[in-house]
């Protein structure tokens, strides 16, 4: 009886070593997972030669791990000229339970995006922009709970946003520009974490969403070249006191410039062109002492600028043109120290160019040209010495072209045609031509005399 009960034993154990035996061989016999993602591709990049076994995969070209080098947390294979589809490849990066970040964007990959991808048990960021990828963005997206960064941008994904994606606890950046996204913008949850969210350049419609203002920690909302229409009610951006870049250009949002704009003090840039807004700028936009760029340009804004735009100290870029904006240029905008563009094209604007305006020392593009501007060009022009770009033609301008020009020794392009300039031309221009003047463009006005012969030989 013993002996018999010591055999079984004996036999048990034998055949668990060998099983155990053959598991682990077969086990170390099975490929990294990032061996196997290469090979499913149809072709690979030399600079993945050496993800093969001579060397640990931590030192693998576009493998990170962490501190402790043994587990690999990052995979960033991005603008190596990889291809195919995903679906056959994806599954074998989340057999890398570790891997928190995923960087394929940069390359030619097509097809839709695998659903397995959004199961890695723990992704915080995944990033396939600048590829070829179509179809819809999968549901299982909403299974990545850790999920931070989501970057799909520059593909040809189609259908609705998710309609939860947003309701995602841990989300930061979410990046869908330039794709064929169509329906409404998603509802803001109250939960809502994102602090930058880029959906530029996609066919989404209909109106803002009221629930946007839940999206505190907002920093960049950018919606540009969309659908989008309606009216932008006063409250909208109530409460983003974070928000820093707000692009909304290339819509067909309709009233007034909504007053909660005017609360966004941390506002740096503004861009709501190419829409059909109406009413005036409102004079406490002065009030954002932040701002560096203001595009309200292709709309139909009346008025006239406001003075209070002279207190903003930090602005660069200041396009408003193809408005109706009316009455005199301010005098303030000499106060604009940092202004670089100076875009006030296609409008009503009247009277003088206050002499103001050649404080702005830093100025390289000047365009006042098709407005109704009347009196003397201001001899004080010659102090703009960064100008480059002088556009002032379809104007009323009198008198003649100051002297003083001459001091422009940046200037590359001038056009004062179509005004009512008169006298003789100044043979001093010819000096800005060996400066580097490369047109020049006088027509249409009540000049006499000969042309300069230092004009024509630039000396």
């Amino acid at each position: 009886m013993l002996l018999s009960q010591l055999l079984n034993f004996i036999t048990t154990t034998f055949i668990i070593l060998v099983f155990s035996t053959t598991a682990t061989a077969a086990n170390l016999s099975l490929p990294h997972p990032l061996i196997s993602f290469l090979e499913s591709l149809p072709q690979s990049s030399q600079r993945l030669l050496l993800w093969n076994n001579t060397l640990p995969p931590c030192q693998w070209p576009g493998v990170s791990c962490s501190s402790n080098s043994t587990s690999i947390t990052s995979i960033d294979v991005s603008s190596l000229g990889l291809s195919g589809q995903l679906s056959s490849s994806a599954p074998h990066l989340c057999r890398i339970t570790t891997l928190r970040e995923i960087i394929l964007s940069y390359n030619n990959f097509s097809g839709p995006i695998p659903p397995s991808l959004f199961h890695c048990p723990s992704l915080t960021s995944l990033r396939l922009g600048f590829n070829s990828l179509s179809g819809p963005i999968p549901p299982d997206v909403l299974l990545a709970t850790h999920l931070t960064e989501l970057v799909l941008s520059n593909n040809f994904l189609s259908g609705s946003i998710p309609k939860q994606l947003l309701r995602l606890p841990h989300l930061q950046l979410l990046n869908l520009h330039s794709n064929n996204l169509t329906g409404p913008l998603p509802d803001f949850p109250p939960s809502c974490s994102v602090s930058k969210l880029n959906l530029n350049k996609n066919i989404l419609s209909g109106p803002l969403p009221p629930t946007l203002s839940n999206c505190v920690n907002l920093t960049e909302f950018l919606v540009s070249s969309n659908k989008l229409s309606g009216i932008i009610t006063s409250d909208a951006f109530v409460g983003l006191r974070s928000l820093q870049c707000l692009f909304m250009e290339n819509n067909d949002f309709t009233g007034e410039l909504p007053r909660s704009l005017l609360g966004l003090t941390g506002l740096t840039v503004l861009v709501l062109s190419k829409n059909q807004f109406n009413g005036t700028i409102p004079e406490a936009i002065g009030h954002l002492q932040s701002l560096t760029e203001i595009f309200l340009w292709g709309n139909n804004l009346t008025g006239p600028i406001p003075r209070s735009v002279g207190t903003l100290a930090l602005l660069k870029t200041l396009e408003l043109s193809s408005n109706q904006l009316v009455g005199p240029l301010p005098s303030e905008l000499g106060n604009c120290s940092s202004l670089v563009e100076l875009l006030l094209q296609f409008n009503l604007i009247g009277g003088p160019i206050p002499p103001e305006i050649s404080n702005l020392k830093k100025l390289e593009k000047l365009y006042l040209f098709d407005n109704e501007l009347e009196g003397i060009i201001p001899p004080q022009i010659g102090n703009m010495t960064s100008l480059i770009d002088l556009q002032l033609y379809n104007n009323s301008l009198s008198f003649r072209i100051p002297a003083e020009v001459v001091y422009l020794r940046n200037l590359r392009y001038m056009s004062l045609a179509f005004n009512k300039l008169s006298g003789e031309v100044p043979g001093e221009l010819g000096r800005n031509l060996s400066y580097g003047l490369v047109k020049l463009d006088l027509t249409g006005n009540d000049f006499h005399g000969l042309i300069p012969p230092y004009l024509c030989e630039g000396g």
